[in-house]
């Protein structure tokens, strides 16, 4: 007999003395499917061979013809009421379950685009700054926390995350494609007198160059119609990841 022809039949309710127990009753075979509280199938299957049927009572003299048969516990899948078991966020634990099952995947394809991808020169140098700030701040705020005993200083190691991840950054979207990779020649190189930065445009060899403008911190010593490669993010066009000098 299938669930669903089990589901079909007759709820009846039996009583063996000072137990009871609930489930869908087969007349013909003389089996009764037990359920839970919340009406689901057990799996446990009871063969009723005498009983009242007036007053719904096995006879207490033929308890010793209760036999109880061993099966397959029975498997129902059903949908969850709308509303019912959702979390904090408004999901249910199936859902969640699957949003960490993706985000452990995005995290193992990230690690190994991250191992598997090499950076020129003009980023490299870049990406390691990041990293020594990184580490340059955590330090720091660690040597305050302790010498002033103030755990509040702690705090600053968010700044020596941003960093990191800024590094990280650079690196996957390098993988990714999306930082561009120009060679160019400096065409205007302008230090500013108010603000420690410079401002440098460069240009594409082409018959009709295309330019690129950047103002960049500190005093940088580009070399007009020196040949550089530079790398910019395709999204901040504006900003200067790296360069190396050709």
């Amino acid at each position: 007999m299938t669930t669903k022809e089990i589901y079909l039949l007759p709820r009846r309710i039996f009583t063996f003395g000072t137990l009871t127990r609930e489930g869908r009753y087969d007349e013909e075979s003389k089996k009764l499917y037990l359920m839970d509280d919340h009406g689901n199938l057990t799996g446990t299957v009871l063969t009723i061979t005498d009983y009242v049927e007036e007053e719904g009572t096995v006879k207490e003299e033929t308890e010793d013809t209760l036999e109880t048969e061993a099966v397959e516990p029975i498997e129902m899948h059903q949908e969850e009421p709308e509303g019912k078991n959702k979390g904090r966020f408004g999901l249910t634990r199936a859902e969640l379950s699957e949003g960490v099952k993706r985000l452990k995947k995005r995290l193992s394809e990230a690690r190994r685009v991250y191992r598997e991808t090499d950076l020129p020169a003009g980023l490299q140098k870049k990406v390691l700054m990041q990293y020594l700030m990184a580490i340059g701040i955590f330090l720091f705020c660690l040597f305050l926390a302790i010498t002033e005993g103030r755990l509040s200083y702690l705090a600053g190691i968010v700044v020596s995350l941003g960093f990191v991840y800024m590094g990280l950054e650079t690196k996957l979207q390098f993988a990714a494609g999306k930082i561009v990779e120009q060679v160019v020649s400096a065409v205007d190189v302008k230090p500013s007198k108010a603000r420690n930065r410079t401002k440098v445009v460069f240009a594409t060899s082409d018959d009709i160059p295309s330019y690129f403008t950047f103002v960049v911190p500190g005093k940088k010593d580009f070399m007009i119609n020196g040949v550089y490669v530079i790398y910019f993010n395709e999204d901040r066009p504006s900003v200067l990841l790296g360069h190396i000098a050709l």
